[in-house]
């Protein structure tokens, strides 16, 4: 009975880890083609409230905002692909879950405690997910050096 929980918390933080990776490449692609105007406007009104308040909009050169912007968004896109990596783990660990290696479980723990912050969804699979890690038959069954006998067939 167990296994089953088992696997349905792995398929759930594998499924959850695709999910975040196409959320935040969506976020990165949906910032990079209609987010620069924005970026451009904001950073004209860094640029004017830094040094240039006294004159008028039309005279900060184009030039000057422009590079500053392409720079805010390089950055911007770094940031959305270090959020991307995060995902990785948790891909990952619901991999390692399903074939009961000793290490995906506490790291398991560890990604749901931080899950149980995202309301609702992660919040709901955080929970759940901490439930079955903290059984003590899940507990027998990720144990290192335990005979192979021992463990569920991988699916």
């Amino acid at each position: 009975m167990i296994e089953t929980h088992i696997r349905w918390a792995a398929w759930l933080r594998i499924i959850w880890s695709v999910l975040g990776l196409l959320f935040i490449l969506l976020g990165l692609v949906a910032f990079r083609s209609m987010g620069m105007p924005w970026v451009r406007e904001i950073t004209r009104s860094a640029v004017q409230s830094a040094g240039f308040a006294d004159t008028p909009a039309d005279s900060v050169p184009d030039g000057s905002v422009d590079d500053q912007a392409e720079t805010v968004m390089r950055w911007m896109s770094v940031a959305f692909l270090v959020m991307a990596l995060f995902e990785l783990p948790g891909l990952a660990t619901g991999w390692a879950l399903l074939s009961y290696r000793p290490w995906s479980r506490p790291l398991n723990i560890t990604i749901s405690i931080f899950d149980l912050l995202n309301i609702p969804f992660g919040t709901a699979l955080g929970a759940y997910s901490l439930w079955v890690m903290f059984r003590p038959e899940t507990a027998e069954l990720f144990t290192p050096g335990s005979p192979p006998g021992r463990r569920p067939a991988l699916l």
